[in-house]
Order: structure tokens, then sequence, then C-alpha cells
């Protein structure tokens, strides 16, 4: 179920500028930084609203089957949507209604959720790098040399946030 779009530089500047009104909405009403969650965006999706990525291994944890209760989910309820590549169950635990998890497609629904998320994160750690650590995996997970096992991810994340800010957000 996994697709990867590729975009140029130039689709990708535009598709930034379309949904950045969004994204400053959102974070301004929720108190998050909106470069980060840009810098997120462009690394989950590169800022394709339909992504989509299917994740078998919730099938199989506990607390995911539990934010499905009460629906008759499928194959589609263990997938990540959208340019925040926010997961179904977990926006169902912050409030999302949907038995369908297409809503998420939806910028702005998807963009909320992710906002949402990541500001529990924002709470929890005090580092940004856990914080983007977090959004990507849970927490902020490091072996025992104090590397992140998804620091590849945390490093592309904090690298376009960085870039963001030096050219003063725009």
């Amino acid at each position: 179920m996994e697709k990867t779009i590729f975009l140029s530089n130039d689709t990708d500047k535009l598709l930034e500028k379309e949904f950045y009104t969004s994204i400053k909405k959102i974070a301004f009403e929720l108190d998050v930084d909106s470069l980060l969650v840009t810098a997120i965006i462009k690394i989950e999706s590169n800022f394709y609203p339909f992504a989509f990525r299917y994740e078998p291994q919730l099938k199989k944890t506990k607390w995911y089957l539990a934010t499905l209760k009460n629906i008759e989910y499928n194959d589609y309820h263990f997938c990540s949507y959208g340019l925040m590549q926010v997961l179904f169950g977990i926006a169902r635990n912050m409030g999302y209604e949907e038995e369908n998890p297409f809503g998420l497609f939806e910028p702005k629904i998807n963009i909320f959720y992710g906002i949402k998320l990541l500001k529990n994160y924002i709470k929890a750690y005090p580092d940004i790098k856990d914080v983007i650590s977090s959004y990507n995996q849970g927490s902020p997970k490091k072996n025992n040399l104090g590397i992140y096992y998804n620091q590849e991810y945390v490093n592309k994340v904090y690298y376009y946030y960085q870039q963001l800010k030096g050219k003063g957000g725009e």
C-alpha cells in the first residue's frame, strides 16, 4: 500500500505555500511553532496531502486496538494519513469521531490532529530532538550510546527546521 511520490523542488515550494496558511493558523491556535510543523510535514509527506502508509505492526498492539473499540475495523484503520502522517487510532484518541479514516486526508483536519499530537510531545519533552523523535516513534527511544533509533528522521526534520528558522520562516 505504500507509495512514494516524487515532486520537483518547484512543486514542493508551491505546495508548502498552499498549506502554510492552515499550518500557521492552527499552530497559532494550539501554541506550537509553525516552522516545526512545516519541517515535520516536509519529511513525513513532502506536502502531498494524500500520502499514506500501511502500519501492519499496529495489529499486534493492545493500546492501538483499544483505540478502535466500538467500530468494525479493517486494514485502512492501520494506516497513517495525509500531510502529517497521522495514525487513525491516535486521531481517535484526540477526538476524531469518524469511523472512516479517510477524513484524515483533508489537510486542515490532518494538520489539526498532527499539531495536537505534536503539542503533547512538546509538553512531555523539553528537548526539541526528543519531540521530533517522539512524533515519529511515540517516544524518544535511544540506544545505549544516546543515538535515537530514528536518528536519520530526527536529523532530517531538525535540519529542515533550522533552514526554515534561518529564512525567517518564509
